[in-house]
């Protein structure tokens, strides 16, 4: 029997013991998971291979001589309502030939399940495999041109989306000062307080800037919130998106500012205004969603991966890279 979650003792946000567990993050085994997927799907599995575990799991299934992927979202982060959200999303992108992962209902019905596991309810969620391969380098500017197509088309065709599910919601709070103090204090844990402090000036910065910008009328939609070419395949008829887990209604041109920062930047944006082009406010509000996407990048290296991998793993180099991006960032 799986004993029940115990308190975790966290200075700076203390719960109660219903919301407290002493596991971060479980993993479970190969036949646990042919388990899980003939129970809800009612397939009849025969194999299951990990494929990526981190923040989320990702396993491929294979079933009645098909593919499946399976993904086992973390438990306490997005409720089941909302991945089954993502899920009438990725329906939408798939019907426009925009992803080619077919979303597949669980046998009553549902787009997303629970599973049970030792750190909490986790969200499950079923796809067909989608077999094709990443863009490889070199990467050139035809590639990001139709890159940045592929992201406008995906702004544009989520606008029309329609859902009895409730969506993830993106607000500063979530997407910039709730990971910046979290970071400030990581920096501080591990003794580099001129680091915590430029983080929280650059913060406070572009949390103002925005403010301002929402008023002089920021377009507001669904963005994608991982847009980088780990998540795109190259298949027959072109380029096509995935990963949708940190999809929701936020400002979508925060999904441009990846590309942006590359060599390739021009043709990114010249490919995705061919189709949707930029409001003069979504422009003057790209150097501070900038600043957002790094000091989300922090937050999980120093809090997320650290909790799972260990803070050892501070010492792979992301986090320096990204602090000094987030320097550069706020130079005149």
């Amino acid at each position: 029997m799986v004993p029940p979650p115990v308190p975790r003792v966290d200075a700076h946000s203390p719960g109660t013991a219903d919301d407290i567990s002493l596991v971060v993050r479980s993993v479970a085994s190969p036949l646990a998971v042919v388990h899980l997927v003939r129970t809800l799907w009612s397939l009849d599995a025969r194999e299951a291979v990990l494929i990526r575990s981190l923040v989320n799991d990702v396993w491929r299934v294979t079933a009645e001589e098909r593919h499946f992927a399976l993904k086992v979202y973390r438990a306490g982060r997005w409720s089941v309502n909302e991945v089954a959200w993502e899920q009438d999303l990725a329906r939408l992108l798939r019907a426009e030939g925009l992803t080619d992962a077919e979303p597949v209902p669980l046998a009553d019905g549902r787009l997303a399940g629970t599973v049970s596991a030792p750190e909490g309810d986790r969200p499950v969620v079923l796809t067909t495999w989608a077999a094709a391969a990443k863009p490889h380098p070199p990467f050139d500017d035809a590639l990001y041109a139709e890159f940045g197509a592929l992201a406008a088309r995906f702004h544009d065709t989520a606008a029309t989306m329609s859902s009895v599910h409730d969506a993830r919601v993106f607000t500063l709070e979530s997407v910039l000062a709730a990971p910046a103090e979290r970071v400030g204090r990581a920096l501080q844990g591990l003794g580099r307080h001129a680091d915590a402090v430029m983080v929280g000036e650059r913060a406070d910065r572009a949390h103002r800037e925005m403010l301002g910008l929402m008023s002089a009328g920021l377009r507001h939609g669904v963005r994608h919130g991982d847009v980088s070419l780990d998540n795109v395949l190259v298949t027959a008829s072109g380029l096509t998106l995935h990963d949708f887990d940190l999809s929701g209604h936020g400002w979508p041109a925060a999904d441009l500012v990846g590309a942006l920062s590359t060599p390739h930047s021009d043709a990114f944006l010249e490919g995705y205004e061919t189709i949707r082009p930029l409001q003069p406010v979504e422009r003057r509000a790209l150097p501070h969603l900038r600043v957002a996407e790094l000091v989300r990048n922090l937050d999980f290296h120093l809090t997320d991966k650290a909790a799972i991998r260990g803070v050892e793993s501070v010492g792979e180099g992301w986090v320096d890279a990204e602090l000094a991006a987030l320097r550069v960032s706020d130079e005149r």
